[in-house]
């Protein structure tokens, strides 16, 4: 009997294979099922309490604006589509360029008016001017 406790060097790394396609199976279900969300960056949180600090209606952070697409705005109105993105130094890679790219063309063409606005924008005041200017506040 206790020899067939023993495992032999095959019977391990056959335990291990099994175990970690097992573990990435888990992995990837639980991914589908809670997605982490996305992580607010200082620039958003600073602009956020600026929104708030102003006066302006609460907006809705991170929102699809198509039912079928994978593409948030940062800050959305959408009873008036209006949106705020905020393009800090992420923006700047490639991949995450051409997205942007393609998620202003979609909400300009589903009728969202989208301000985009920098680090710099935000710091000064100029943001929230021109998102005022733009709700008509």
């Amino acid at each position: 009997m206790a020899n067939s406790l023993r495992w032999t060097e095959a019977d391990y790394a056959d335990f291990e294979r099994r175990k970690n396609a097992a573990l990435k199976d888990v992995s990837e279900q639980v991914a589908k099922l809670a997605p982490i969300p996305r992580q607010e960056s200082k620039l958003e949180r600073r602009l956020w309490q600026q929104i708030i600090d102003a006066g302006l209606p609460t907006p809705q952070r991170n929102y699809f604006f198509l039912t079928d697409r994978d593409l948030e705005l940062d800050f959305a109105w959408p009873q008036i589509k209006v949106a705020v993105e905020v393009q800090g130094s992420g923006h700047r890679i490639k991949e995450n360029f051409h997205r942007d790219i393609e998620k202003r063309a979609l909400a300009m063409l589903a009728g969202w008016r989208v301000l985009e606005v920098s680090g710099a924008t935000i710091k000064d005041g100029r943001a929230m001017a021109w998102l005022k200017q733009l709700r008509g506040d």
